[in-house]
């Protein structure tokens, strides 16, 4: 889809067109929307992306890409309760899906809840070990803990 190219070359207002035309043409295609919320986030529309995102996982309920970029959007605004329940229910459906495990762990640690921040960069880590970022956010939180 042409949509998904334009993303890649952050052209958000292409995107955006090219999706919505797309939806026109078949309401139900859960991939225009995925592709437009993703164009509306790299825009800094997150109230919009988390309504093309919502649609996605309306039409599919276990698409777990759509259920942790609403998360990263609803973090985005600061919301990190709501990303944080995004997370939790993208690690119900597949609790080795180690982005979600970071991301919680980055709403948490902006909720300032550093214990499960930590507990959730650990399993990153454990669970992508060749991902540099778990080993830094393990670092990063352990030390705020430590009063670093």
């Amino acid at each position: 889809m042409r949509c998904f190219e334009l993303n890649g070359k952050r052209e958000s207002d292409k995107a955006i067109a090219d999706c919505s035309q797309a939806i026109r043409l078949h309401e139900n295609y859960a991939s225009a929307y995925f592709n437009r919320g993703n164009a509306y986030r790299a825009a800094a529309e997150y109230d919009r992306s988390i309504e093309d995102y919502s649609q996605v996982i309306r039409l599919d309920p276990n698409d777990t890409d759509a259920i942790i970029n609403r998360g990263n959007s609803y973090n985005n605004k600061g919301q990190y309760d709501r990303a944080i329940e995004d997370f939790d229910q993208a690690i119900r459906l597949n609790p080795r899906y180690a982005k979600a495990f970071y991301n919680r762990g980055k709403s948490q640690e902006r909720n300032n809840d550093l214990q499960r921040a930590l507990a959730d960069f650990r399993m990153f880590a454990e669970l992508a070990p060749s991902d540099p970022d778990g080993r830094k956010a393990v670092e990063r939180v352990t030390k705020a803990l430590r009063g670093w």
